[in-house]
């Protein structure tokens, strides 16, 4: 069920283009984010977006291979 929420949170942010995440790579980023519910449910929408858009950052340096 939390994946549910994060899966449908992912694609607000890429409508809204602040990530950039395949439909293919949703699965592999959302085990990557590893997000703590109860962070999940007491964040600001300012922390989530912030802490979701560096994880993002993240994850693509280490697809890139840095």
């Amino acid at each position: 069920q939390q994946d549910d929420v994060v899966r449908e949170t992912l694609r607000l942010y890429v409508h809204h283009e602040i990530i950039d995440l395949s439909e293919e790579e949703f699965e592999e980023f959302i085990n990557f984010l590893n997000l703590n519910t109860e962070f999940l449910m007491t964040a600001s929408d300012y922390e989530l977006i912030t802490y979701i858009k560096d994880k993002f950052e993240h994850y693509q340096r280490i697809k890139e291979g840095y």
